[in-house]
């Protein structure tokens, strides 16, 4: 056992770090230390694991093109988040969320681009379930209501089947649908979090900007009907031999 406080201090990070799970006060116990002494070093690691990296990691979110890529960032993130709770650092801890809230976001941004680039059935309840933290079951559970709900959705959703892998060998025969665009909104518009907000953001941006479209298409042809009108009333005043600066007939 050390006796030494900074040798007691490094015999406790080094617990922390091969075991993040385990309790202040079981460390605590096992090297004869104060449950304070556990949560200022487990603070102090949880800020060099959080703090020192939330730049970059920002930017490797920004950069990632993959769903796959943004789950593994969501994951460990929200593990550290845990972590840092743990330690107290309440810093930490708001950075951690920042950066799953970020990777979450950034999950919706890529579906839902992936799908409208492709223009083709690609999404498929697996990935939905993953990307939102939702069961699988419990996604597929929601795309059948919609489609007993209005038959009309049948079109959007098609129902596919895989080989799943059985823990004491063999594969059976794992359901999940694939969608196409409308059939990922419809689905995934009820769902709470950072990476349906993401969705529902940029679909309504879309919308925002359909409607500044037109608004701007309607004022160009107002303007040509105004300046068309206007050559008009000159052409018929030439033709009468009236005045242009008058609506009299010239003398």
């Amino acid at each position: 056992m050390p006796e030494d406080r900074a040798a007691r201090r490094a015999a406790i990070r080094a617990a922390i770090e091969a075991d993040p799970a385990q309790t202040n006060t079981a460390i605590a116990k096992r090297f004869r230390a104060s449950r304070d002494l556990v949560i200022e070093v487990r603070r102090q690691q949880a800020g060099a694991l959080v703090m020192g990296r939330y730049e970059s990691t920002c930017r490797t979110i920004a950069e990632c093109a993959a769903v796959d890529e943004v789950k593994d960032i969501r994951d460990k993130a929200r593990a550290l988040e845990v972590y840092t709770q743990q330690a107290k650092n309440r810093e930490a801890e708001e950075q951690a969320r920042e950066v799953r809230l970020r990777a979450e976001r950034r999950g919706g941004e890529i579906m839902l681009t992936q799908i409208v680039r492709e223009a083709q059935p690609m999404a498929d309840s697996r990935v939905v379930a993953k990307m939102f933290s939702k069961e699988h079951k419990h996604v597929m559970r929601d795309i059948r209501d919609l489609i007993e709900l209005g038959p009309e959705q049948r079109s959007k959703f098609e129902l596919t089947f895989d080989a799943v892998p059985e823990p004491k060998g063999g594969a059976r025969r794992g359901p999940y649908y694939v969608m196409n665009e409308e059939g990922f909104m419809r689905l995934v518009m009820p769902f709470t979090g950072a990476a349906a907000y993401a969705v529902r953001k940029a679909f309504y941006s879309g919308l925002s900007g359909n409607a500044r479209d037109a608004r701007r298409a309607a004022r160009g042809v107002r303007r040509m009907h105004a300046r068309l009108g206007t050559a008009g009333a000159r052409i018929e005043a030439a033709r009468h031999g009236w005045c242009a600066r008058s609506q009299y007939p010239q003398a």
